[in-house]
């Protein structure tokens, strides 16, 4: 496969994805955090660990210290002109409080040994699933996808069964590795499955 980089930018987090031969180069970066890493397929599992919904805080803090302020102002102006007439600190008050309730951020979460690879969902997230999935299952595939006759039978069943619920081998590939161990083996061997 080709090295592609795909990069999401959504209001104030920016991720970037560096798909390699046999790595994923990731970064993220939010308002006053970032991080970057590179980690091996092997290390990443091929379907996200789970999604999460987010808003941005930083729109509610501002937005609440700026009614506060605006309030603050106000009610001085008030008591002292007997009337309102600066109230530029409430209207950023409520536009930042208006951020804040449709900011909200939707991502996918893969948790790998090094932290989680968030996915944003936008435009690219599929593209990006797609990718992570198909060069997982491939750095799976390489590195499983055969058998291991120093490894029990049972072992071997295992490793077959969980590559076949991944997705990462066929039907047809699974029932040969398995008919492969019953030719070899001479304990109780497991079945293929039609």
């Amino acid at each position: 496969m080709t090295d592609i980089k795909i990069s999401q930018d959504k209001i104030l987090m920016k991720t970037s994805f560096e798909f390699k031969e046999a790595e994923i180069t990731y970064s993220y970066r939010s308002s006053g955090k970032s991080l970057s890493y590179s980690i091996d397929y092997i290390d990443v599992p091929n379907k996200p660990t789970r999604t999460l919904s987010d808003k941005y805080s930083i729109f509610r803090n501002i937005g609440v210290a700026a009614l506060i302020i605006g309030l603050a102002l106000s009610l001085q102006e008030y008591f002292r002109t007997g009337g309102l007439h600066d109230m530029m600190f409430l209207h950023i008050g409520a536009f930042c409080m208006l951020m804040y309730y449709v900011s909200e951020v939707k991502m996918s979460i893969f948790d790998t040994h090094l932290g989680g690879i968030i996915v944003l969902k936008d435009k690219n997230h599929d593209l990006i699933l797609k990718n992570i999935y198909e060069r997982v299952n491939i750095a799976l595939k390489d590195k499983y996808a055969f058998v291991d006759f120093d490894a029990s039978v049972k072992q071997e069943e295992n490793k077959f069964r969980f590559l076949l619920d991944e997705g990462v081998i066929s039907l047809e590939e699974y029932n040969h590795f398995i008919k492969t161990l019953n030719e070899e083996s001479d304990l109780d061997s497991p079945e293929t499955i039609q």
